[in-house]
């Protein structure tokens, strides 16, 4: 029995340590979300469903849209963000 908590601690600790800026987590329905920290000064194009996620107070973004192409831009201008991305 010690031994079953000992394997459990350790791939606990070992799951603790993994990346935190891409990171899939389960949510409703199965489906998959992947979050994606920003870096400042970094642009990102962004889909249909995205969410930005402020991690620090008040971050600041510069959003592009091109309305002929359809595509969206972002850039962390000052802060701490994340995109969530459902997959």
């Amino acid at each position: 029995m010690k031994r079953f908590y000992l394997i459990a601690a350790i791939l606990l600790m070992l799951a603790g340590c993994s990346d935190d800026s891409k990171r899939a987590v389960a949510v409703d329905g199965g489906k998959m979300s992947k979050n994606i920290r920003m870096e400042r000064g970094k642009t990102y194009q962004i889909q249909k469903g995205d969410q930005i996620e402020k991690i620090s107070e008040n971050p600041e973004l510069k959003i592009d849209s091109n309305l002929t192409s359809g595509k969206s831009m972002v850039t962390l201008l000052k802060g701490e963000a994340a995109i969530i991305r459902e997959e």
